[in-house]
């Protein structure tokens, strides 16, 4: 049976440690602070397993060219590595679009990893483009969904 996390937000500062970890590991500490962390709007998410920080993924309100819809963004979504295919990245990514929905948004995006492409379908996120590469990340698309989608 897949476990079933409690989702809280928490600081931008929590976030950092499970973005060094999964995300950009050969990144220095202060590169793991985003654009966006700081503002007001902005939701850090946190999956919590027996009180243990074991996800994480931000969310916040950042336009997307083309678009003129309340727009947010999620980013730095990661979940510890002994705890990847078990349902937990869907619990951070249902909370993000939730967070979103409640305040106005109506489109959520955010770059995946080529290699997360597969996972962001299964919750009705879409590419929009070509694969572009992200330097020192790797290969990414970018990938968005209404809101208001089940």
């Amino acid at each position: 049976m897949k476990p079933h996390p409690v989702i809280r937000q928490i600081s931008a500062a929590e976030t950092q440690p499970l973005r060094k970890a999964v995300l950009r590991p050969n990144h220095d500490m202060k590169e793991l602070h985003y654009p966006g962390d700081e503002l007001a709007e902005a939701a850090h998410m946190g999956a919590f397993l027996d009180g243990e920080l074991v996800g994480i993924a931000t969310v916040h309100r950042e336009s997307l060219p083309g678009e003129n819809t309340e727009v947010w963004r999620v980013r730095g979504m990661a979940v510890a590595t002994q705890w990847q295919r078990q349902g937990i990245g869907g619990f951070l990514l249902r909370a993000c679009v939730d967070y979103a929905k409640q305040h106005g948004g109506t489109l959520v995006w955010f770059t995946a990893r080529t290699s997360a492409q597969s996972f962001y379908e299964k919750f009705g996120f879409k590419t929009r483009g070509e694969e572009f590469d992200i330097p020192t990340v790797g290969p990414h698309y970018l990938m968005t969904r209404n809101a208001a989608d089940s």
